[in-house]
């Protein structure tokens, strides 16, 4: 079965126990705890919301712009950037895509 994940935008919101990641609508998506015992986790929980946050919302617009860059990539003839042929380029987004082909769905 598949299901979509909860839409984007995610936003981090801290209490007092680590860092939650919620929706527009406050609606829990993640968490990242920390021991409260040993505060020295709490700066990497800190990051790891950020970090989950900023990835999952620009995840979209990344995936539309690798498809446009695609597109251009096969409507122009072959050249080189450095020393990688266009058609490397090309065919590395294509990789990257297809590992991100689920995309917006999640398998259960």
């Amino acid at each position: 079965m598949r299901r979509r994940h909860t839409p984007t935008p995610w936003h981090r919101f801290e209490n007092c126990e680590g860092q939650s990641i919620v929706d527009d609508d406050n609606g829990h998506v993640a968490y990242c705890a920390w021991n409260m015992e040993n505060e020295g986790e709490r700066d990497p929980a800190v990051a790891n919301a950020a970090f989950i946050v900023t990835a999952c919302n620009a995840h979209g617009n990344l995936v539309s712009r690798l498809r446009l860059a695609l597109r251009a990539l096969n409507a122009t003839p072959r050249f080189r950037v450095d020393h990688t042929d266009s058609a490397a380029i090309a065919s590395e987004i294509r990789r990257v895509l297809a590992k991100l082909a689920v995309g917006d769905e999640v398998q259960s």
